[in-house]
């Protein structure tokens, strides 16, 4: 009974060996197979890295550019308010509020002073309505492209601090591996 025993502690160890080398052998090529794994991914770190850099640049650059825009607008938007109000000055004078109703004389309106008068006629235009038309005219302008430009200073920043975000996460994930 011993000589069985014996011949099942030899096998063990036999089997015991032959996973040990085995698994040294699975180890060994997991090692060698890493090192290309590894190399490959810092490559692809390195590129992923250096085309942020080129997106970032370009964002900045288009941010410049659209903040300058931004301003341009801004001053041309002040040097026509400017325009437009030394306009109302000089032709209503200097109490003229662009805002205020305007006041219409009810004994005009009743007088038939034309035998067409029953008509109903268009309005007529007066030079506050004209300027009351350009002053709205040139806010929906300046305002249209402020806000325009407005939105994409803001897509680009957004953008921007995403590839940021991506880019730290990136370059601090292989430093934990």
């Amino acid at each position: 009974m011993i000589w069985v025993l014996a011949v099942v502690v030899v096998g063990l160890i036999a089997v015991l060996a032959e996973l040990l080398l085995s698994y040294q052998k699975r180890a060994h090529d997991l090692r060698t197979k890493q090192n290309p794994l590894r190399r490959r991914i810092r490559v692809h770190s390195e590129a992923m890295q250096e085309s942020v850099g080129g997106i970032q640049k370009t964002a900045d650059e288009q941010e410049e550019y659209l903040v300058g825009e931004l301003t341009v607008l801004s001053q041309r938007g002040q040097e026509l308010l400017q325009g437009l109000t030394e306009m109302e000055r000089s032709v209503f004078g200097d109490g003229y509020d662009p805002h205020a109703p305007v006041p219409r004389d009810d004994e005009e309106l009743i007088q038939d002073r034309e035998p067409e008068g029953s008509k109903v006629d268009e309005e007529e235009e007066t030079p506050e309505t004209l300027l009351r038309q350009a002053r709205e005219y040139h806010q929906q302008e300046v305002n249209g492209h402020r806000t325009s430009l407005q939105r994409d200073l803001d897509v680009v920043r957004r953008t921007l601090s995403l590839l940021e975000t991506k880019v730290r996460r990136g370059v601090t994930a292989p430093k934990k591996g």
